[in-house]
C-alpha cells in the first residue's frame, strides 16, 4: 500500500509537467524512460507480481519495448492470433498487412520474416517510435516492403492511407499486439470499422486488449487505479480496460466472426474474420455516424 501511495503522490506532483497526449507519452518513453530501463536490472519473475506477466527472459534490452516481451513470447502471440490467416493462405501467398501501434518493430520484424512476400503498412502515434522502426528495418523500408506512417487525429487516416495505396478490400490482415491494451473503446471502434473497409472478405483482425474481467487483469486494474486517477484524464501508459463481451458484441455486429486465444493469461487475445463486409453500414446509418463515408 505504501508503494502505491508513493507512486500516486509522484503522479500528482508531476501532473503539471506530464504529457497529455499519447504521442507525447510514447515519445517521452522512447527518448528518456527507455534509457533508464535499459540500464536497470532486467526483469525477473522473482521480482514481479504475477499479474505483471513476465514475457521476457532477455538479459538486455536493445530496442524500446523489448522489456515487454522477448522474441519467443512475441512469436507465440503472433502465431496464435494469426492462425486463421495461416489456415487460409500459405505464408508466401500473404501480400498486404497493416500493423497498428508498430512501436520499434518487435512484431514488425517477425511479420516481415514470417510472410516473406508481404508488404506491411505500419502505423504509430509516436514520432520517436517510428524513427526507431525505420532505423531497425532500414533495408525493408528501402525495398518498399515496409511503409511507416505517423498517425494523426483524423479517424479516417488509416483507411485513406490504405485506399490511396489501392488496398481497399485487399488487406489480408490488420494486426496489433501489446499496443491496443493502452487504447480506449472509441479508438478501437475506429480501427475495427477501418478493418471492415480495408480487409478482403475473409481477412483477419488480430489483437490483444486489456481485459478487466480476467483475474490478473483485475489485479492490475486495482494496482494502477490511483496513478491513472491522478492523471485526471490525461493520456498515460496505463491500460484501458474492456472485456470479452464488449469485443465479441462490437465485432460481431460489424460483420466479424471472433475467436479468442489463451494469450499470456492476462490480456484478451483474439482474431476476427471478416464474414460480412456490409454489416457495419446499417449500424452506422442508425447511429447517424456520417463520419465514415
Amino acid at each position: 500500500m505504501k508503494r502505491i501511495l508513493r507512486a500516486t503522490k509522484r503522479a500528482v506532483r508531476g501532473l503539471g509537467a506530464r504529457p497529455d497526449t499519447y504521442d507525447q507519452v510514447w515519445d517521452r518513453y522512447v527518448r528518456r524512460d527507455f534509457e533508464r530501463i535499459r540500464r536497470s536490472k532486467p526483469h525477473r519473475e522473482t521480482d514481479l507480481e504475477p499479474w505483471r506477466v513476465l514475457n521476457t527472459t532477455d538479459d538486455e534490452y536493445r530496442w524500446p519495448g523489448d522489456e515487454w516481451g522477448d522474441e519467443a513470447s512475441a512469436r507465440t502471440l503472433m502465431e496464435e492470433c494469426l492462425r486463421p490467416l495461416d489456415q487460409t493462405l500459405a505464408a508466401d501467398e500473404v501480400r498486404e498487412l497493416c500493423e497498428l501501434g508498430s512501436g520499434a518493430g518487435r512484431f514488425t520484424t517477425l511479420a516481415l520474416e514470417r510472410y516473406g512476400r508481404a508488404r506491411i503498412h505500419a502505423f504509430d502515434v509516436s514520432t520517436a517510435f517510428t524513427t526507431a522502426l525505420r532505423r531497425r528495418c532500414r533495408s525493408h523500408v528501402e525495398s518498399g516492403r515496409l511503409c511507416c506512417h505517423l498517425l494523426d487525429s483524423d479517424p479516417l487516416f488509416v483507411m485513406r492511407t490504405l485506399e490511396a495505396a489501392d488496398l481497399e478490400r485487399k488487406v489480408d490482415a490488420l494486426y496489433s499486439f501489446d499496443a491496443m491494451v493502452h487504447v480506449d473503446l472509441h479508438t478501437l471502434m475506429v480501427y475495427w470499422l477501418t478493418a471492415s473497409r480495408v480487409l478482403r472478405p475473409g481477412g483477419v483482425v488480430a489483437m490483444n486488449v486489456a481485459d478487466a474481467c480476467n483475474e490478473m487483469g483485475f489485479l492490475k486494474l486495482l494496482h494502477n487505479a490511483p496513478g491513472a486517477y491522478a492523471r485526471r484524464g490525461s493520456a498515460g501508459p496505463h491500460f484501458m480496460w474492456i472485456s470479452r463481451e464488449i469485443v465479441e458484441t462490437c465485432l460481431t455486429r460489424i460483420g466479424f466472426v471472433v475467436d479468442f486465444h489463451p494469450g499470456n493469461g492476462r490480456d484478451l487475445s483474439f482474431s476476427a474474420r471478416l464474414a460480412d463486409p456490409e454489416a457495419a453500414l446499417p449500424w452506422l446509418q442508425r447511429a447517424g455516424a456520417g463520419w465514415l463515408p
